[in-house]
């Protein structure tokens, strides 16, 4: 039981470190960095590979589906608590959620969960 939680865990820890990183320790021209390291490498890698083990270890059953869109919700949550927060808090305007990458996160963690499903003969 532990150890389905623990794996549900791991990629809202990867947003919280993410965001704990952009708020509190990053200098002001590192945005690049920050692009590549957590939206192109680690939260790829931790929605790709929760949903392989979800998929593979069939850990939530049929519900593993509702997975794709919580994860994408998720990743447009992270993404707009980052830069287009800040932009909205220096300009004082409000930028809205750009729901594309919501659904880029939703498709990642479905291929993950289409990967991972084993094959049955």
């Amino acid at each position: 039981m532990l150890k389905k939680v623990l794996v549900l865990l791991i990629f809202p820890l990867v947003c919280a470190l993410s965001l704990v990183h952009f708020w509190c320790f990053m200098s002001p021209d590192g945005g690049i960095g920050f692009t590549i390291l957590y939206l192109y490498l680690a939260y790829p890698a931790a929605i790709f590979g929760t949903s392989f083990y979800i998929a593979r270890k069939d850990i939530l059953g049929r519900k593993k589906w509702l997975l794709c869109v919580i994860y994408g919700i998720l990743m447009m949550v992270a993404y707009y608590c980052t830069f287009p927060l800040a932009n909205n808090l220096a300009f004082h305007k409000v930028n809205f959620p750009n729901i594309g990458i919501m659904f880029g996160g939703g498709v990642l963690a479905a291929i993950g969960m289409i990967v991972g499903e084993p094959r049955r003969h």
